[in-house]
């Protein structure tokens, strides 16, 4: 598989992951999943995990949606579906990064950073990520009972929360997301935690620095919205 079908495949199970927390349900057909209720904001209600030939049969299922909901995101993983042409906008473009484990497995595990495991730390990190322009109500505690998911914080030397992401683990990579604050450290545990490859996607001065960092690109990714609301 392509390391561009991995890392989209990684993120549709981390929505999906959310979707359930919030009882949403999925349907799977045509090289995508997607849900049929409304979704917390910067969720998409579809998302696409395969990308050849099925350009047409996914389309249909977006417009679909677009009839039985006032809101619909779409996360096209590969850049391929027009969807302007029925009614979408472009609400951003991204690229998918890999980093192969050795760039992050070379340090040592940094003492400040732990998983985070019971649900007044999860309500904690959760606060801190809304402070920092996150928003609480996509994450519900409920999400640490998924054994895929890790949430991670970085503390201070008094035990306050400096920085947080959460990893996404599935068999050949772990996915990134809901960074916030200082990441110092947080991404070496968790390679050193798993032992997988890094993924994730970014844009603009995150996207740069994610590639400084050693992160190398494997394929676009846009987001879409239709918004009747």
């Amino acid at each position: 598989m392509e390391r561009a079908q991995l890392v989209a495949w990684n993120n549709a199970e981390w929505c999906a992951a959310v979707w359930q927390v919030h009882d949403l349900g999925k349907e799977e057909a045509d090289g995508s999943w997607f849900t049929r209720k409304a979704t917390p904001s910067l969720y998409p209600n579809m998302v696409t995990v395969e990308c050849f030939g099925k350009q047409d049969r996914q389309i249909s299922i977006a417009i679909s949606l677009s009839m039985q909901l006032t809101k619909v995101a779409v996360k096209d993983s590969f850049s391929v579906l027009p969807l302007h042409c029925h009614g979408y906008n472009e609400l951003f473009t991204a690229q998918w990064l890999w980093a192969d484990l050795d760039i992050f497995a070379r340090g040592g595990i940094c003492p400040s950073c732990r998983m985070v495991v019971g649900k007044g730390d999860m309500l904690e990190w959760i606060a801190a990520w809304e402070e920092a322009g996150g928003e609480s109500a996509n994450l519900l505690p409920a999400v640490l009972t998924n054994p895929q998911v890790e949430v991670w914080g970085r503390y201070g030397k008094s035990g306050q929360l400096e920085g947080g992401l959460i990893a996404f683990r599935s068999p050949r990579v772990v996915g990134i997301t809901n960074e916030f604050g200082s990441n110092e450290g947080l991404l070496e545990a968790v390679a050193a935690e798993g032992g997988q490859p890094i993924c994730c996607y970014q844009r603009g001065e995150r996207l740069a620095r994610a590639i400084q960092r050693g992160f190398e690109v494997v394929g676009p990714l846009t987001v879409w919205l239709l918004d009747r609301s």
